[in-house]
């Protein structure tokens, strides 16, 4: 009984991939309300505090790291209670656009797999599509 379980399980169910203590490394906002991208309390932490962040992709990934002290493109990141949030709505639509994000029926979406790589300082990848 167990095994077929088990191959149930590995053949016929997508399980979920959550990383990170709140189970995501990022959230986007798009709402009537506001536009953001947050970086979870456990990226934010990895990525010591950023206020200044580079923030591009790579294939799959949304590539983000701690642009303080670099000469490079930059978004302003507002670092409250543990936690980076980036209001940029062009940002937003450029992502959305560029992996083709759906928020039909709904204003956020969070993405949970990713890794962290160290290239000078930390820099955190996030797949989203």
């Amino acid at each position: 009984m167990d095994k077929q379980l088990q191959e149930f399980l590995e053949t016929d169910v997508k399980a979920f991939n959550v990383k990170g203590s709140g189970g995501a490394y990022l959230s986007m906002v798009k709402a009537g309300s506001g536009t953001s991208i947050r970086l979870s309390k456990e990226a934010t932490k990895k990525l010591k505090n950023p206020t200044q962040l580079s923030i591009g992709f790579k294939d799959a990934y949304l590539v983000i790291c701690n642009a303080s002290g670099l000469d490079v493109d930059a978004y302003k990141g507002n670092f409250k209670d543990g936690q980076t949030k980036i209001y940029n709505t062009n940002l937003v639509d450029a992502v959305i656009k560029e992996f083709n994000l759906d928020f039909s029926g709904k204003t956020s979406i969070s993405f949970g797999t990713g890794y962290y790589k160290q290239q000078g300082r930390t820099v955190l990848y996030v797949k989203l599509a």
